[in-house]
């Protein structure tokens, strides 16, 4: 993204998705994010028990109210999904409702920067990018993420909500790099 500077995360992620010619599933992480591998497969894991028709699975920590991103001048990404943690919640499909960095209702996780898409997933994705880049170019430069998962779902897509506890590091600051340390 040559305007790196001036433009949001969507930007960045049209400009990859304009020159990914291979068509197969996508993994879309923030660059600042460590997360543990087997995040990685139950997201594969969650697709693949999925209808055909969901587009994604996105990783959500539970543990929301400890989270080092709330009050250090970052944008938590916040989930609501069909339902709230909890037993059921693991068996159960849990769909996304909202993501933002303030939600009117519910809060079940924070969302932590990692999502894959399956194929189709990855095709509406880009479906979706060119469209908004057509109709609303100024809003999809300064859009972030949420909004990016807001539209698909008010579009009518599935996005699968993976809960876990943990297994991810936000590295914004100083202090996230010594934890960084112990974390690897």
């Amino acid at each position: 993204n040559d305007a790196f500077a001036e433009t949001a995360e969507v930007a960045s992620l049209a400009c990859a998705m304009a020159v990914d010619a291979d068509g197969g599933p996508l993994v879309v992480s923030y660059g600042d994010v460590l997360f543990r591998r087997h995040l990685l497969d139950m997201l594969a894991d969650a697709l693949a028990a999925a209808a055909a028709d969901t587009l994604a699975a996105i990783a959500v920590d539970t543990a929301w109210q400890a989270s080092r991103n709330r009050g250090h001048g970052r944008r938590p990404d916040f989930v609501t999904g069909s339902r709230p943690y909890g037993r059921g919640a693991t068996i159960d499909k849990v769909t996304l409702q909202a993501m933002g960095c303030e939600l009117g209702g519910r809060v079940d996780g924070e969302w932590m920067g990692l999502v894959r898409f399956s194929a189709s997933g990855a095709r509406r994705l880009a479906e979706t990018l060119f469209a908004w880049q057509s109709e609303d170019a100024q809003g999809l430069a300064k859009a972030h993420m949420n909004q990016l998962f807001n539209r698909l779902v008010a579009e009518g897509n599935s996005i699968r909500v993976v809960y876990t506890t943990g297994h991810w590091l936000d590295v914004n600051h100083v202090d996230d790099l010594v934890l960084a340390g112990s974390f690897v």
